[in-house]
């Protein structure tokens, strides 16, 4: 699946983290972190751990996405030039790649199809 992705799917950026935070990032940041700085009850979970035609993964890679609407709520009035500070670097730079990837992906119109990779 992550190979089909990739290879018809478009790149609109990528986050990254080093192996040891990897359950910080899945469980604070997503489950907790940008959910609150961002005021959303949209599930961004969903960005690792979602299924693709009825297919999921619980080893690496995985894979997840957003649709159209859940982008929108998630999103709201934030871009990447307004997101509040958390005093957090780590959560700092990690809300602005995120919210630089969903922009790009509200401006093309489409859902998102993301690799946990």
């Amino acid at each position: 699946m992550a190979g089909i992705i990739r290879t018809v799917g478009d790149r609109v950026g990528e986050m990254e983290h080093v192996t040891r935070s990897g359950e910080f990032f899945r469980d604070d940041f997503l489950g907790k972190e940008a959910p609150a700085v961002l005021r959303t009850s949209v599930s961004l979970g969903l960005l690792v751990s979602r299924p693709l035609f009825g297919l999921t993964h619980e080893l690496y890679p995985s894979w997840g996405g957003l649709t159209k609407a859940e982008i929108a709520a998630v999103l709201g009035p934030f871009s990447s030039e307004n997101l509040p500070e958390t005093g957090d670097s780590d959560i700092d730079g990690w809300l602005y790649e995120l919210v630089d990837c969903l922009e790009a992906v509200r401006q093309s119109g489409s859902d998102l199809v993301s690799l946990y990779i």
